[in-house]
């Protein structure tokens, strides 16, 4: 019969009976247990500090701040693309009706009385095509599909337009302005530098392929301070459309390629340049 909490030693017993010597004796343990050092080691600290068993109070303030701030990063970048979308709508929207109100306008607009050299009076309707054409910006810059955060219309519009800007400039502003330049040549010097000037800022002025386009604003800057003395607005006015029309207009191409209105626009000024 054992006697519970008191240890057995098989060992040592059966060497005890072998060489005839009495059993050892054991101290008897009694039936709890005893803490010899920290009693809550685990409970209280190893365990919420490694997670283990729960979250300390500085882990859930560090991870309510992290979730507060990447929930206001969120909003602030939702709120942000909001507003951003609604603008490039409003700018889109207002650049439509703009261009429907030019279009209206030019429609109904007439040139200026009387014959003015170089285009001057076809300014009006000029500067309203010239609106409605740029009322996007340059849809060809532009034109990409993430351009106004993807609701860009220039794309579609812009050339539409344009192709009623272009034909104004290559069909009237051009032979308007070679129509100055005919006259400039008359009274030249025969076989003088300044015939042979006039001779090469027409040429420049129809024919793309050896354009210069710096030469001729110069000559005709200066001959516009001649033909509209203190006028600045128009001189600078009738600038911005030869620039546009040197840059996107080949009167001579458009000829090459049989255009009807191209040909018809060049018949007065065949002799002088060939």
């Amino acid at each position: 019969v054992y006697q519970q909490g008191v240890p057995f030693d098989g060992f040592s017993r059966a060497t005890a009976r072998r060489y005839r010597l009495t059993d050892a004796a054991y101290c008897a343990a009694r039936g709890e247990s005893s803490v010899w050092f920290v009693r809550q080691l685990f409970t209280g600290v190893v365990f919420p500090e490694a997670h283990l068993a729960g979250e300390s109070r500085l882990h859930q303030l560090y991870r309510r701040r992290r979730m507060s701030i990447g929930t206001g990063l969120m909003v602030l970048t939702a709120s942000l693309f909001s507003l951003g979308w609604y603008h490039y709508y409003l700018a889109n929207r207002d650049a439509g009706h703009q261009v429907l109100l030019s279009a209206r306008q030019f429609i109904g607009a007439r040139e200026s009385t009387g014959q003015q050299a170089f285009g001057a009076d076809l300014l009006p309707r000029l500067n309203l095509i010239r609106e409605a054409t740029l009322s996007f910006g340059d849809y060809r810059r532009k034109n990409t599909p993430l351009a106004d955060m993807g609701l860009y219309q220039g794309g579609r519009i812009g050339p539409y337009v344009e192709t009623s800007y272009l034909a104004l400039l290559q069909q009237q502003f051009l032979p308007a302005v070679l129509v100055g330049l005919a006259q400039d040549l008359q009274q030249a010097p025969p076989a003088s530098e300044e015939k042979m000037s006039v001779l090469r800022v027409m040429r420049m002025t129809e024919d793309a392929s050896g354009r210069s386009i710096p030469l001729v604003e110069q000559y005709m800057a200066g001959r516009w301070q001649k033909a509209f003395p203190e006028q600045g607005q128009i001189q600078q006015q009738l600038m911005q459309h030869l620039d546009y029309a040197l840059r996107h207009t080949d009167w001579h191409k458009a000829r090459v390629q049989k255009d009807p209105d191209a040909i018809a626009a060049w018949k007065p000024f065949a002799q002088p340049v060939a």
